[in-house]
């Protein structure tokens, strides 16, 4: 009876060291559930752009977001339009977007992916009724008449960012904008900067 006690004593004895050693072994580089500033910018490339809804145009974008714990809240402008290296005119089919979103994301300490959703504020400028040319063949510059147009839209944004630092991070932005004139698309690089996460730490084993 002696001896099953005492073994008893000495198996809980055993199983209390061993979870109060795992408790102080734990490393503690998980992220911090606090605010996150962050400013980012890029361009790259799109499709949907008035007059030429299947011809590729250049893409730009500008956002600020603040992070708390998974949830995203951002401000953000996105711009396409055509490339139009050779069209010498007054006016470049391109269309805009001003907007609000919220969003959730996935990270860790280098990594980070999120998906955000929201309201927009539309606006084109796309090419009218042809106007007049002055110059020559090669060289004229040709009037049209500009049609602006403006509409609701509904922008999707899905990122995947790596994190080298807590204040730098590179990543490729895939964005959608659903609107009732021009629904477009673009994919682009970029770079973010701000207060992007937090510090490694860890703590020493301790054995009591």
């Amino acid at each position: 009876m002696k001896h099953r006690k005492s073994f008893s004593l000495n198996f809980y004895l055993l199983a209390f060291c061993f979870c109060f050693i795992k408790e102080k072994s734990h490393d503690s580089s998980t992220i911090k559930p606090i605010t996150y500033y962050k400013v980012s910018f890029g361009g790259g490339l799109g499709k949907g752009y008035p007059q030429s809804a299947s011809e590729t145009g250049i893409g730009g974008s500008l956002e600020a977001t603040i992070q708390r714990k998974k949830k995203l809240y951002s401000v953000s402008t996105r711009s396409l339009g055509e490339i139009g290296i050779f069209d010498n005119s007054n006016v470049n089919n391109n269309i805009s977007s001003i907007e609000l979103m919220y969003g959730k994301v996935l990270s860790t300490n280098t990594f980070f992916c999120s998906i955000s959703g929201g309201l927009g504020y539309v606006y084109s400028d796309e090419k009218g009724e042809f106007i007049s040319r002055e110059g020559g063949w090669f060289f004229g510059y040709y009037t049209f008449e500009k049609i602006k147009k403006n509409t609701i839209g509904f922008p999707i944004s899905f990122k995947i960012f790596y994190i080298p630092t807590k204040f730098y991070g590179i990543g490729l932005d895939f964005y959608a904008n659903i609107n009732p004139n021009n629904t477009f698309y673009t994919a682009s690089l970029c770079h973010q900067f701000g207060k992007l996460r937090s510090a490694v730490k860890k703590r020493k084993i301790k054995l009591w």
